[in-house]
């Protein structure tokens, strides 16, 4: 049974139709108005007024519906101002409004929604009352899970809370774990894997399939093994599929043999779950079970909802987690937020303290993100806020290799009649990925001893600096063809970053396998060293996020305000106003006012910091009772706020399914106002609601 809360003040309806929103809530305005966030060094003021809202659109199959009336309360401080457009972004002139005497000058279907907004008063007394109940707290852990120990409460969790954190980083070229005991917090990696040479926290990410077989055969080590066997000439090995989950880089080729890009990795999680939980366990004896385990799954900022989404129903498909499990039991955690809880350990050490700006660039395998953070402090001790949007591109190290890889083709391209074989190019290639690529520092040439080639017993080629089986490649020439084109991208992305802070940052801190290059870290020190005042390598710097994601959950929150990356919002109806709205997005609502359909009701905007536990609240009313309410989620990433639902760069992410509870004497169809409080602060979004006084969670079932 949810837990209970008191019901709202007693309110009485105004003309029908409008609604109240929560002070934390970005607020609509009329078109004429400017929009724009307060910079943090300016007081707050309030927004104006608009004509409220009414219901959702039919049209749209969501029944929730936004509107403007704003309450007395001040907006938030916000991180940077934002501009919002003061009219639509089709164009269209609109005809003026009709005077009463002159007829309708096109039809106005008539709007029966399911779901409005219902204006009412706010006297200053009910203001304050309905601000103070926004600061409630989620309800008290059970104290009953023991386990054998004393009981394991994990601050925010719903209900219970696990002995024993499990952190999995998850990457595009390798993949890591790393496991905390609640008790003592000491974390722990594992370094050994199926038919590992030697020891190293780090396993290959691939799997290996049949001929046309979407049964996987193995994982890791033993499937790169198996594909320089002759018998595995023609079986599959799948590897960078992590790439297909960033959805900025455009359209990618299907995995082979039909199989779709979670069932992949599924098929690898549930290999590499069922190793490291055996290998991890038999360090706690027998006093604990899988079901003991709370995980701690990282994933690139850049990601979107969908590929988040994606990397949840993954972990259900490999059996990490069940469909009756809490959601709390799986953790997402951003790589960059991940490493910053690791070197937030090492702040002392870096001279790091109040107030000050540290920088997390994430280099890995295949991509690069950044996120800026600034050392504040709690009731808990010190706390991490971010102050910039994150920023992320696909220009790991796996593209050091395919430039690579062009390069030496090129090279070898006249060799055409007794040309390199499939295993030459597979030896040359690992010979740069682990000898050439780490150490290369952008002054010493690079020697790379060739593999017997048949057919040619001297290989020696002084076209192509081949002399004696070895190949000579100046540093040169592997600055301007393989390592500037990739290092120019990582510091752009840097530049981003800085500009965001207006370069009010005091460290960045290299992480990531890719963040440990010697060369890329001159790079960045050419370029910002003497605007930035340390730029370092932590302590193990390639385990930092996964090191990272298990202190996220033995403190879940040291991070304690986030910054939005897009605008988010629902589809509503409001006020239609003549000049600017379309014809046909006007309609009639319930009480016979003219709204216009399809407007996009801001919740959030690009560049807004929010706490980790803030909840922007709206009411509504439904009339759909019994039945679930169905709220559609939308967001944008365009530089200004848009109009409409169906606006460019706007796109329906998911729907917040929330089930109506039972209402004593209530009959079908009959109003019911409620409450939606929304959670942007987490890296997953997620929704409550609050029916006659009975709150119900749910999360985003995303689209696609």
């Amino acid at each position: 049974m949810p837990p209970s809360y008191s019901s709202l003040a007693p309110v009485s309806p105004v003309n029908g139709v409008a609604t109240t929103a929560h002070s934390s809530s970005p607020s609509e305005t009329n078109a004429s108005v400017a929009y724009s966030l307060p910079s943090p060094n300016t007081p707050s003021v309030s927004t104006p007024q608009s004509e409220p809202s009414a219901a959702v659109s039919p049209y749209q199959s969501s029944p929730l519906a936004q509107h403007a009336f704003q309450s007395s309360s001040p907006m938030p401080q916000q991180q940077q101002p934002y501009p919002v457009p003061p009219q639509s972004t089709q164009s269209y002139s609109a005809p003026p409004p009709p005077t009463a005497s002159q007829q309708q000058p096109y039809p106005v279907p008539q709007q029966q929604p399911a779901i409005q907004q219902v204006p009412y008063p706010v006297s200053q007394p009910y203001t304050q009352q309905y601000q103070q109940q926004q600061q409630y707290s989620p309800p008290a852990p059970n104290p009953a899970s023991h386990y054998g120990h004393r009981p394991y409460v994990m601050p925010g969790s719903e209900s219970q809370s696990y002995p024993i954190i499990m952190a999995i980083d998850w990457g595009t070229t390798y993949s890591s774990m790393a496991y905390a005991y609640q008790q003592d917090g000491e974390v722990h990696e594992i370094s050994t894997w199926p038919k590992q040479s030697h020891n190293y926290p780090k396993v290959p990410t691939c799997n290996l399939y049949g001929p046309g077989s979407k049964e996987i055969l193995e994982w890791g080590y033993p499937a790169k093994i198996a594909m320089t066997k002759p018998p595995y000439k023609n079986h599959v090995l799948l590897s960078k599929y992590k790439l297909h989950l960033d959805e900025s880089s455009g359209p990618h080729p299907p995995l082979p043999n039909g199989l779709s890009v979670v069932d992949a990795i599924a098929d690898y999680l549930r290999l590499f779950h069922a190793h490291v939980v055996q290998t991890a366990l038999q360090g706690f004896g027998s006093a604990f079970e899988q079901h003991h385990i709370q995980y701690c799954l990282s994933v690139p900022a850049m990601w979107t909802d969908h590929a988040k989404a994606v990397m949840r129903q993954a972990a259900l498909q490999a059996g990490m987690i069940t469909p009756m499990d809490p959601p709390h039991r799986l953790l997402l955690i951003s790589e960059p937020e991940a490493a910053a809880l690791y070197c937030e350990k090492k702040c002392d050490q870096f001279s790091i303290g109040h107030g000050q700006r540290f920088m997390i660039c994430d280099a890995g395998g295949g991509t690069v993100d950044l996120i800026v953070f600034e050392v504040a402090s709690g009731p808990r001790g010190r706390t991490l806020r971010e102050v910039t949007r994150g920023s992320g591109h696909s220009c790991g190290s796996i593209f050091l290799d395919e430039r690579m890889e062009v390069l030496l083709r090129r090279k070898f391209s006249k060799w055409q009649d007794k040309g390199l074989t499939p295993a030459n190019w597979t030896q040359l290639m690992e010979t740069f990925i682990h000898q050439v690529k780490p150490l290369f520092d952008g002054i010493d040439d690079q020697y790379i001893t060739m593999p017997a080639v048949p057919g040619r017993g001297d290989l020696t080629d002084y076209d192509i600096g081949l002399e004696d089986g070895v190949l000579t490649i100046t540093a040169e020439e592997m600055r301007r063809e393989v390592f500037d084109p990739v290092i120019d991208d990582v510091l752009r992305l840097i530049q981003h970053q800085l500009q965001q802070t207006n370069f009010n940052c005091h460290a960045i801190f290299m992480v990531g396998g890719f963040g440990c290059s010697g060369y890329l870290n001159t790079r960045v020190r050419a370029e910002f060293g003497n605007r930035v005042g340390l730029i370092a390598m932590p302590p193990r710097a390639e385990l930092a996020v996964v090191r990272g994601a298990a202190l996220a959950g033995i403190s879940p929150r040291v991070v304690a305000a986030r910054v939005a990356r897009r605008f988010y919002g629902v589809d509503s109806l409001m006020s239609f106003e003549f000049g600017v709205d379309m014809p046909h997005k006007q309609v009639r609502d319930n009480e016979g006012h003219m709204r216009a359909r399809d407007r996009f009701s801001v919740y959030v905007v690009p560049g807004q910091q929010i706490g980790i536990d803030e909840c922007i609240t709206k009411r509504y009313v439904t009339y759909q009772y019994p039945n679930p309410i169905n709220s559609p989620l939308y967001a944008c990433s365009a530089m200004t706020l848009p109009r409409y639902v169906d606006s460019p760069l706007v796109e329906k992410i998911g729907d917040f399914l929330i089930p109506l509870p039972f209402i004593p004497g209530a009959v079908a169809g009959q109003k019911v106002i409620f409450e939606l409080r929304m959670y942007f602060g987490a890296t997953e979004i997620r929704a409550e609601a609050e029916v006659n006084g009975v709150v119900v969670s749910t999360r985003c079932h995303f689209a696609g």
